[in-house]
């Protein structure tokens, strides 16, 4: 079965899932209590965008093998993928409680408490995620964002500053850290943040129109004009196109 086993593996990992799905279910005929070949076909199966019968095996799996957090987890991601977020919640769950190192389930119960505006969870679930992976950006923009809806401005800047230290191009984390470097009195350092969201990317109307902003609550309405009129020039670009 091993050899089987990596043979599937290596068919998903060549996005051949028509022949993993074909080849899970020619196993399960002999093989039907087989937690691991479940899983598979539910990972073949959603990439074909049948995510009904993804579900289906996915659920089978972790019946199967009730300790098996990728199977939890990947039951959780395709339920929330359908909008089914409560049972995509109690999958994730389910996920961290059988394997409290999966960061990315830690994240999308982040993303879930947030949604709902349960604030410390987010920001709990996020921190967890943040600490399981020091390679991920997203986990601490949204530790951010979270401590800067609950007024933690400084604690929001911390994270922010993180996430761009790991993603310095993205234009989105650079305007939420000039947005709180405002509130916090930081107007310099707020300044270059919105610049550095235009030099992240000159092509973003959004970014030149934060920009614009923040120079007219400056008063410096000459440079707020100059940037204004840059994001109008962007967004009639992309009417155009």
């Amino acid at each position: 079965m091993d050899k089987e086993i990596a043979e599937i593996e290596d068919l998903l990992n060549k996005l051949r899932s028509r022949e993993a799905e074909h080849k899970c279910r020619n196993l399960l005929k002999n093989n039907p209590k087989n937690p691991q070949l479940w899983n598979m076909l539910g990972l073949a199966l959603v990439m074909q965008r049948k995510d009904e019968e993804a579900i289906r095996a996915f659920k089978k799996s972790v019946e199967l093998a009730p300790n098996n957090g990728n199977g939890w987890y990947n039951l959780g991601v395709t339920l929330l993928e359908k909008g089914r977020v409560e049972e995509a919640e109690r999958a994730f769950k389910k996920a961290v409680s059988v394997d409290s190192d999966n960061a990315s389930a830690w994240y999308n119960l982040g993303l879930i408490a947030l949604a709902k505006n349960d604030l410390e969870n987010a920001a709990s679930a996020f921190k967890k995620a943040a600490s399981l992976d020091p390679q991920d950006p997203d986990s601490r923009f949204y530790l951010g964002r979270v401590y800067k809806s609950l007024g933690k401005l400084s604690s929001a800047e911390k994270y922010l500053r993180e996430a761009i230290k790991l993603s310095p191009q993205d234009v989105e984390y650079w305007l939420e850290l000039g947005e709180i470097l405002e509130k916090l009195g930081k107007l310099k350092a707020a300044e270059n943040a919105y610049r550095r969201a235009t030099r992240a990317n000159p092509s973003d109307p959004v970014a030149w129109r934060r920009l614009a902003m923040f120079f007219e609550k400056r008063g410096r309405e000459k440079e707020a004009r100059k940037a204004l009129r840059r994001a109008k020039a962007l967004e009639s670009r992309e009417v155009n196109v």
